[in-house]
């Protein structure tokens, strides 16, 4: 309780809405399981790197060989090209504006090579 009623002293030293919210260091599944995502494990990993692994475990909420899993956890590598399935998406878009400018009277046939003016 404060001192004066009028005044509330916890919005000054309490909890502060304009603050940053820290978020979470570690997920949970369904199952209880704790998970990390590749944002998480980088944070874990940089405050691995200044404090003690207890410490780290500590503050994410689990015990010191869960949090070393989580930590030394590998991903699966990110795919880097076009798939099958954009690649037909894309042809169907394609497909699909050709036929809507037909329709609107635009000539969509594919041009020769003299029209280009290939030799």
């Amino acid at each position: 309780m404060d001192i004066i009623p009028d005044i509330n002293i916890s919005k000054y030293f309490g909890s502060d809405p304009c603050m940053k919210k820290m978020p979470a260091l570690v997920g949970l599944t369904r199952d209880g399981c704790p998970t990390v995502t590749r944002k998480q494990q980088r944070v874990l990993r940089q405050m691995a790197q200044y404090m003690p692994l207890e410490s780290v475990a500590y503050e994410a909420g689990v015990d010191t060989t869960t949090m070393a899993r989580l930590i030394s956890k590998t991903f699966p590598p990110r795919s880097k090209g076009i798939s099958a399935a954009q690649l037909r998406t894309a042809n169907r878009v394609n497909n699909k504006i050709l036929s809507m400018a037909g329709k609107l009277g635009y000539n969509v046939t594919p041009k020769t090579k003299a029209q280009l003016g290939c030799k």
